[in-house]
């Protein structure tokens, strides 16, 4: 699915909330959420890609309660992208870190590879340079929060 409202969809002026863009056709895009989606692949450190998933995912959590549902990559973008109950939509339409199969993509054009721990904790990982997931360059987020999060 694709972020953009339906051709011909116009912004729902009866929105109270600030927080949402609400378009006559039921999607809603969450403000925060499509900001910091502009911001993957800007910073000089990959880490900020993982903290950006991260806080994307917190988003949909605070509307859904939990993690989007699935353990690949195209299943939790696709959820992002508003292909969810409400329509919410936490992916900037456009965004170049989007593959033309709807996958999320590491700065090296590897797809994220996302492993729910928990209802509400999800592991991140980036393959890193080489590609190839499982090696000692993989980038994912601080064990130690995990496990925070995770109360270990």
């Amino acid at each position: 699915p694709d972020s953009r409202p339906a051709p011909g969809a116009t912004i729902d002026a009866s929105n109270p909330d600030p927080r949402f863009t609400r378009f006559t056709d039921g999607t809603v895009h969450l403000a925060q959420s499509i900001t910091t989606s502009r911001a993957l692949h800007q910073s000089p450190d990959p880490h900020a890609d993982l903290e950006i998933i991260d806080q994307l995912l917190g988003d949909y959590r605070l509307v859904y309660k939990e993690n989007p549902v699935g353990t690949e990559n195209a299943e939790i973008v696709a959820q992002l992208r508003g292909k969810n109950p409400k329509k919410v939509v936490f992916l900037a339409p456009g965004l170049p870190a989007l593959s033309p199969d709807g996958r999320l993509l590491d700065r090296w054009k590897s797809p994220y590879i996302f492993h729910p721990l928990k209802a509400d904790v999800m592991d991140i990982r980036s393959p890193g340079p080489d590609r190839k997931p499982w090696t000692d360059d993989d980038l994912s987020l601080d064990l130690r929060d995990v496990e925070a999060e995770l109360g270990l």
